[in-house]
């Protein structure tokens, strides 16, 4: 009895010792123990002809533009153009305008099916074994499964193919579950994947700049929601004028100190003066009167015709530009109608009830906002926080935010619980969808992607999904230092670090004015008196 008692003993003892082991290599809490795919965003290379003679690259970060096309166009388009002004009808112009824009994306668009053409695909392909990259500590990086694909199509469409890429990296690891995460656009393909196919085989679910619940860039040129605006207009300039730090308005083509503080005063002058509010008025005026004849063709010549642009249409505007695309009971769209509808009436419209119901099942889900950027000074919805292409409200699914260099309501403050107010009182994360697993990362652009991003994701799978933005390393509200790659918790004294600094005054951007004049007439007299003693 003895012998078998210590028998069973050493049995137990040896079980319970395996356990762990065995749980490292398939389940272990923490997610460096599982694999990691990695879904990306709009980034991957667009063939024409692909496997023929005929090859061609047709978008690669933008659609190449044949050499002189630009120049027919203005030179075919402008007088017409002014016969309209002179007229008052667009429709002659708007039909050239269309017929030369199809030119520059007759090899991208896809047919009325939301289908690519013939030999028209992406440059990456699912490979049929994928790797196992577990390391010798049992562990995956965050790179060794990327996930991408073409990214015009319909997010359910590449959900299919994120279920096979999924099943492939599951049998060669022997691993049960996989960490998906996502960024940009690559959030609604997570989100398709988690209606489709539920979260059986998915740990967690981590998101960075997130469109799943809308994209403000997208959302507002598709609509027509075109609002120019002196201030935002002063303030991107004094942003992103000379400065390669946000990727702006690139300093190789400004490189001169005084001739970039010249135009930026220059702009703060029109701006604060209001000179520039007549001009813009007009062309607004002007806007209104030529979408409806421009919008249909330009729109369904390129862009329109991308599903997986469509899915990130917000719902305030998604009928909206359907209509100006001229899909709404148009016959000959109808299947493309279907396809799109489908998506956002089954999908992005309840996106916080697909997620949550995983996250009832067992999935963690946390969330990475970027905001205290600017846009681009021509979308309705710029004045809202955001990272130059989403809106943090969009892409923390529902946290209340003030507008851009305004802050909440004190009485609002007042009342909130601080622990979800920002530092710089600008966010109530209390409204978020999730709340407990959303951060936000001030003055990080939407195409940053780098090490501060990377380190919050690893904090978050060594945890196992159990970190929570009440962490006292890894806080709610955090500020990025683009100069240090660095993240660090937000304070009131960091909080407008890296502030927009324009010029808000009309007196201040004329004294700037006459003293980069005046120092730009300094250096051409003193160039002059050298040439001068020169040929002495």
């Amino acid at each position: 009895m003895k012998k078998l008692l210590s028998c069973l003993l050493a049995l137990l003892l040896t079980f319970t010792l395996c356990v762990p082991a065995f749980a490292a290599d398939n389940d272990s809490a923490s997610g460096l123990y599982l694999p990691t795919v990695y879904v990306l965003g709009r980034n991957d290379t667009i063939y024409a002809n692909y496997g023929t003679a005929d090859q061609k690259v047709v978008w690669n970060g933008r659609v190449p533009v044949p050499d002189g096309l630009i120049a027919d166009m203005a030179k075919e388009l402008l007088p017409l153009f002014l016969k309209a002004l002179l007229r008052n009808d667009y429709k002659e112009w708007a039909d050239a305008l269309t017929t030369r824009f199809g030119e520059i994306y007759k090899d991208i668009v896809l047919d009325k099916q939301g289908q690519p053409q013939p030999g028209s695909i992406n440059s990456w392909q699912i490979p049929n074994t994928p790797p196992n990259h577990r390391a010798a500590d049992g562990t995956y990086g965050l790179w060794d499964y990327q996930f991408r694909y073409d990214w015009r199509l319909d997010p359910l469409q590449i959900a299919d193919l994120l279920h096979t890429f999924i099943d492939r990296i599951l049998a060669v690891t022997g691993a049960k579950k996989v960490n998906l995460a996502a960024r940009c656009e690559g959030s609604s393909i997570l989100l398709a994947y988690l209606y489709r196919y539920g979260s059986d085989k998915i740990a967690g679910a981590m998101t960075i700049g997130s469109s799943m619940n809308g994209c403000m860039e997208i959302s507002d040129l598709f609509a027509g929601d075109i609002d120019i605006r002196s201030d935002a207009a002063n303030r991107y300039i004094a942003r992103y004028l000379g400065s390669d730090d946000f990727k702006g308005i690139q300093s190789e083509y400004f490189d001169d100190p005084v001739v970039i503080e010249y135009l930026k005063a220059t702009v703060a002058l029109l701006a604060t003066s209001g000179s520039l509010e007549l001009p813009i008025h007009q062309a607004l005026k002007l806007f209104d009167k030529v979408k409806a004849d421009v919008y249909p063709g330009l729109l369904m010549s390129s862009y329109g015709t991308f599903p997986g642009y469509w899915a990130m249409v917000d719902d305030a505007h998604y009928e909206t530009a359907k209509s100006l695309a001229g899909l709404t009971g148009n016959a000959e769209w109808a299947d493309f109608v279907a396809l799109i509808d489908n998506y956002h009436y089954q999908v992005f419209n309840h996106c916080t009830e697909i997620i949550r119901g995983c996250v009832d099942k067992g999935m963690y889900f946390t969330n990475l906002v970027k905001y205290g950027m600017d846009a681009i000074p021509v979308f309705g919805e710029g004045n809202k926080l955001n990272d130059r292409v989403v809106t943090a409200e969009q892409a923390s699914l529902g946290a209340t935010c003030a507008r851009i260099n305004e802050t909440l309501p004190a009485d609002y403050i007042a009342t909130a619980d601080r622990k979800y107010i920002s530092p710089d009182k600008q966010i109530d994360a209390s409204t978020c969808a999730f709340p407990e697993t959303t951060w936000f990362y001030k003055y990080c652009d939407h195409s940053y992607w780098g090490d501060a991003c990377q380190d919050w994701m690893y904090a978050v799978l060594r945890s196992g999904g159990t970190l929570t933005a009440d962490d006292p390393v890894w806080q709610r509200f955090m500020v990025y230092d683009y100069k240090t790659h660095t993240a660090e918790p937000m304070t009131e004294e960091n909080a407008d670090k890296f502030a927009t600094n324009e010029i808000t005054s009309p007196f201040e951007a004329f004294l700037v004015q006459l003293r980069t004049f005046f120092g730009t007439l300094k250096f051409y007299v003193q160039l002059l008196a050298e040439r001068l003693r020169s040929k002495s």
